[in-house]
């Protein structure tokens, strides 16, 4: 197939689009928007409430690198050095970590955030409804995706899951190559989602669906999003009692694709930033 010949070529056309990721809702979201006038929402500079703040990113690749840039923290992937390093533009600084490194720090904060089980596994499948919709001039397919904890994990997790209403282009220019990327990537056993410690065990359940999405017969371009059974501290805090409300729903919007020549300048550590190292 042409992903596969793109796959195994490992070396990307040049690919841009802007993604954009908006937070709309779930138990999470209410608390962390009403602490963040507070004290607790001003340690670190503010950083509870910039963890579920709306954002809009850069998504760039070329050759083997691909690039998320946003106004508050940008990340960038590089498949032959096997990195990722994470941007912070408000501190000024970034630190680079390995494939392995990061999913194992993801993994730690994972364990001592939510106490959950970090060897939970997910089931994920993807089933296409045959709704066809026009999204920015194209015809767009949709799918339901799901992702939940499996057999005793979920009992003892309360019950994650993951469902994803999601529509998908299959001729946006750069499909392939972003498709081929996102294989490449999942193989080495990483993906493009970067966690955050406050979603607890979803996190594993967040990457499980970015893996089936790059199986998908085109690129996805509105994407909502909705997690229940989450077990959080800072969930626990708020008022909402109703055990059917979601933990967090989101909306991520894809567009303005295009294959014009990409800068290397977007894969570049700004100037003047600091080195911090991943703390273990």
């Amino acid at each position: 197939s042409s992903l596969a010949m793109v796959a195994a070529s490992l070396l990307f056309a040049d690919v841009s689009y802007q993604e954009s990721v908006r937070y709309t809702g779930g138990t999470i979201l209410e608390v962390v928007r009403g602490l963040s006038g507070g004290i607790m929402g001003k340690m670190g500079g503010g950083r509870l409430a910039q963890a579920f703040s709306d954002e809009t990113y850069t998504v760039s690749l070329k050759g083997n690198k691909m690039s998320r840039v946003g106004t508050k923290t940008s990340m960038i992937y590089d498949l032959d050095a096997g990195t990722i390093t994470i941007i912070d533009h408000q501190r000024r600084t970034y630190n680079t970590a390995t494939f392995a490194e990061m999913k194992k720090n993801m993994d730690d904060a994972n364990q001592r955030m939510s106490k959950q089980n970090p060897n939970i596994q997910f089931d994920a499948k993807v089933d296409a409804t045959g709704n066809i919709r026009q999204i920015d001039g194209q015809p767009a397919k949709e799918y339901i995706l799901t992702v939940t904890a499996q057999g005793q994990e979920q009992r003892q997790q309360g019950g994650i899951s993951i469902r994803s209403d999601l529509w998908a282009v299959a001729d946006e220019p750069g499909a392939a190559e972003l498709r081929a990327f996102w294989v490449h990537l999942s193989q080495k056993g990483f993906d493009t989602f970067g966690g955050n410690p406050m979603m607890g065990g979803a996190n594993k359940g967040m990457s499980e669906m970015f893996h089936q999405l790059s199986k998908l017969d085109g690129i996805p371009v509105l994407n909502d999003t909705a997690m229940h059974g989450v077990q959080s501290p800072l969930a626990a805090m708020g008022g909402n009692n109703d055990p059917n409300a979601p933990f967090l729903t989101m909306e991520t919007t894809s567009k303005n694709f295009s294959t014009n020549a990409v800068s290397d300048d977007s894969f570049q550590i700004p100037a003047g930033y600091k080195e911090e190292r991943l703390r273990h």
